[in-house]
C-alpha cells in the first residue's frame, strides 16, 4: 500500500515567517526582522555552482497549522459525544502539538495495537517522542520553471528570477503617546505631552553622545520612533510540499484521517506572520494519490482567491470521494470515543514513563 501526494501555494498577498528579529546597533533605531530562508546550491547549465538563500516554508509551519485544524473538529465531536464534557489543558496540549509533561516510553505493544484502532488521530499526528506520527509532509520549497530550485539546472534568468523571491521594504512605528491624532488626547494634557516629549528628545540626545564616547548605557534607550526593515516572500511566487507516510503499514482509518489532513490543508487560507495585515494570503492546489490492493485511488483539492481583501474564496472544491469509505472509518473511530477515553489514552502515555 503506498500514499503520496502533492500540493502548490501560490501567494496573493506577501508572507512572511519569521526566523529573527535585531537591531543594528546601539546607534540605529531600525529592526530588521528576516523570513526563514535556505542555502541552495544552485547548478548552472554551464556546470558551474552558485550558492544562494532562498525562502522556504517549513514542514513544521504547516504541519503544525493542519494538525491544528483536524485537531479542533476532531475535539469538537469528541466533546458532542461526551455531553459537552471538556478536556483537561494537558488533554489539549497533547491533541494541538503532540506534547506530553513527561517523557513517555510508549505504550505496550498490547495497548499500542488497541488503541491504534480506536484514536487514528495519534498514530497520524503523532504524540511526544515515543509515538512517531506516520504523516510526513515536507518543506514547502520555491517551484522555479516548473521545478523545485534545487533539483533544477538554472541558467542566468533562472537564478534572477530566484533572487526576485525575496524582497524587502520599510515601515515606520511611532508610540501613540507622541501621534498628534491620537486617541490617547481625549485623556491627556496636550501641553504636559509637550513637555514629555522634549524632555524624550533631550535624553536620547545625550544617550547618544554617550554611545559615541563609548560609554555604557545602562538603562534603556527612549525612542520616540522606529524604522523597522522587513524581509518578506513577494506575491506571486510559488512554492510546492509533499505529502508522504514513514511507512506503508497502514490501518483504513488512518488512511482515512490522512485525506481528512489533505482536505483540512485546503482550507488553510493563510500561512506566516502579519496575517492582521492581509499577509500570507495564498492559493491552494494539491493532489492525493494512494494505490490500495491494485487500484489507484485520486482526490483533490483547489481553492483560488485573486481579490486580497474578499473573505469569500472565488473558487474551492475538495474531491476525496473515492477514498469516502476510509473516511468514515475514519470519522467512526473518532465518534465512538469521549473526553474520558482520550484522558485515558494521554495517562497511559504518561504512566508508562513512570515505571
Amino acid at each position: 500500500m503506498a500514499i503520496c501526494g502533492s500540493f502548490d501555494m501560490k501567494l496573493v498577498t506577501p508572507a512572511l515567517q519569521i526566523v529573527s528579529s535585531d537591531n543594528k546597533g546601539s546607534k540605529s533605531k531600525q529592526l530588521t526582522t528576516r523570513t526563514r530562508k535556505g542555502t541552495f546550491f544552485l547548478k548552472k547549465r554551464d556546470g558551474s555552482l552558485e550558492i544562494v538563500d532562498i525562502p522556504f516554508f517549513s514542514a513544521e509551519s504547516i504541519r503544525g497549522m493542519v494538525r491544528r485544524a483536524t485537531a479542533k473538529e476532531v475535539m469538537r465531536r469528541i466533546i458532542e459525544n461526551s455531553n459537552g464534557k471538556k478536556f483537561s489543558p494537558k488533554t489539549v496540549h497533547m491533541f494541538i502539538d503532540g506534547g506530553l509533561t513527561s517523557l513517555s516510553k510508549g505504550l505496550t505493544f498490547d495497548l499500542w495495537s488497541e488503541w491504534r484502532e480506536k484514536f487514528p488521530f495519534a498514530y497520524i499526528f503523532g504524540v511526544g517522542l515515543a509515538l512517531p506520527g506516520k504523516l510526513v509532509i515536507q518543506d514547502a520549497l520555491p517551484i522555479i520553471d516548473k521545478e523545485y530550485v534545487h533539483l533544477s539546472e538554472c541558467n542566468d534568468e533562472c537564478i534572477a528570477k530566484v533572487k526576485q523571491i525575496r524582497r524587502t521594504t520599510i515601515s515606520g512605528t511611532k508610540d501613540d503617546i507622541l501621534n498628534r491624532e491620537s486617541y490617547i488626547y481625549d485623556f491627556i494634557s496636550l501641553e504636559d505631552v509637550k513637555k514629555w516629549e522634549d524632555e524624550a528628545t533631550q535624553v536620547a540626545q545625550e544617550r547618544t553622545e554617550a554611545t559615541k564616547k563609548n560609554i555604557e548605557e545602562k538603562e534603556s534607550k527612549l525612542s520616540s520612533q522606529s524604522w523597522q526593515e522587513i524581509e518578506y516572500v513577494a506575491p506571486g511566487s510559488e512554492f510546492r510540499s509533499e505529502i508522504t507516510v514513514s511507512d506503508n503499514d497502514l490501518t483504513n482509518a488512518e488512511i482515512g484521517g490522512i485525506v481528512v489532513v489533505f482536505s483540512k490543508l485546503a482550507e488553510i487560507r493563510r500561512i506566516g506572520a502579519n496575517q492582521r495585515k492581509n499577509w500570507g494570503l495564498f492559493n491552494f492546489n494539491g493532489k492525493l494519490t494512494a494505490e490500495i490492493n491494485g487500484e489507484k485511488l485520486t482526490a483533490t483539492a483547489v481553492r483560488k482567491v485573486s481579490n486580497a481583501f474578499l473573505n469569500d474564496d472565488e473558487q474551492f472544491g475538495v474531491d476525496i470521494a473515492k477514498f469516502a469509505d476510509f473516511v468514515d472509518e475514519f470519522w467512526s473511530a473518532i465518534d465512538k470515543l469521549t473526553v474520558d477515553d482520550v484522558e485515558q489514552f494521554r495517562e497511559l502515555m504518561e504512566k508508562e514513563d513512570k515505571k
